[in-house]
């Protein structure tokens, strides 16, 4: 499996809601509720409640992204080695595989800081890669990377690229329950509210 450290790594830069606050309409939707509280100074009349919601809706759909992140990249270091025996991959090799499954490519330099490896022993292990057909070489000397070969396993690129909806912490009801009954577990049995939601 991927090291406890770079996972670690990628979640908690992840989760952070810089990342979130990047992607398109969100910057805007900031700069929005940060007027409607009054703007950057406090002030004691001013209704917070707007940006806490928008903090707690940031976070919300980050720590989502975070875990579908975490999850394409277990999935594809599982079929990875599932694949490693047909293909004479071995385990520290799948590494080099996993990076360009998740990122596009790999550079010799990050292959030789993760595994701990040399410069002979990391070049060795991506040359016999892309004599395999699992990498193909790009650009050379100090510029070269290497990215997926004519026989990098289509199911791993696949699990990588997949795509995902993030939802928001509750549905919009356009209309109310039978009965009137606004109760969470109400919700819940008409499948308005899903489980383990978070009211916001």
């Amino acid at each position: 499996m991927p090291s406890a450290a770079a996972i670690s790594d990628s979640a908690c830069a992840g989760s952070l809601i810089e990342e979130w606050l990047g992607m398109p309409g969100n910057t805007w939707e900031y700069y929005k509720v940060l007027r409607e509280v009054g703007g950057p100074l406090w002030s004691p009349e001013c209704d917070t409640l707007p940006w806490i919601k928008f903090n707690l809706l940031a976070y919300h759909q980050q720590a989502q992204r975070v875990q579908r992140r975490v999850d394409r990249s277990n999935g594809c270091w599982i079929q990875l080695m599932d694949a490693a025996d047909a293909h004479g991959v071995t385990e520290r090799q799948i590494t080099a595989l996993h990076e360009v499954a998740m990122v596009g490519r790999v550079r010799r330099s990050r292959y030789e800081k993760a595994e701990a490896l040399n410069t002979q022993q990391a070049t060795r292990d991506l040359q016999a890669l892309t004599k395999a057909g699992l990498l193909t070489a790009v650009g050379q000397t100090k510029g070269r990377h290497y990215v997926a070969g004519p026989r990098f396993p289509q199911n791993v690129l696949e699990t990588a690229q997949r795509h995902h909806t993030i939802t928001k912490p509750v549905h919009h009801v356009a209309e109310p329950p039978s009965g009137g009954d606004w109760t969470v577990p109400a919700l819940r049995a008409e499948g308005i509210m899903p489980e383990a939601t978070l009211l916001l």
